[in-house]
């Protein structure tokens, strides 16, 4: 399921879905977030996956800005990369560096 929510969030074909795209990055990505929060073992399972360096180029990415005005995408990503962060140190190094 991670590999199909980072293609919601990071901006995959989604025009077989009914939602629109921007919808389908913030619940992504909130989703995301919630996992990133679970266990030792479910953080490092996402973390294997990719997604934190996903996360970090969506948030870095200019479409982003433009697309979510309201800032709720930008801040579920925040959450999960903090989320990340308060896992572990190896984890927090990753992202600061």
């Amino acid at each position: 399921i991670v590999p199909k929510v980072l293609e919601w969030v990071v901006g995959g074909d989604v025009s077989s879905l009914a939602e629109p795209r921007e919808k389908l990055r913030f619940e992504g990505a909130w989703l995301l977030c919630n996992l990133a929060s679970g266990s030792c073992e479910q953080t490092r399972i996402l973390f294997d996956s990719g997604v934190p360096a996903a996360l970090l180029r969506l948030l870095q990415s200019r479409a982003t800005i433009e697309a979510a005005r309201n800032g709720d995408t930008q801040e579920q990503i925040i959450w999960a990369l903090g989320n990340f962060a308060g896992d572990s140190t190896a984890y927090r190094d990753y992202l600061l560096d």
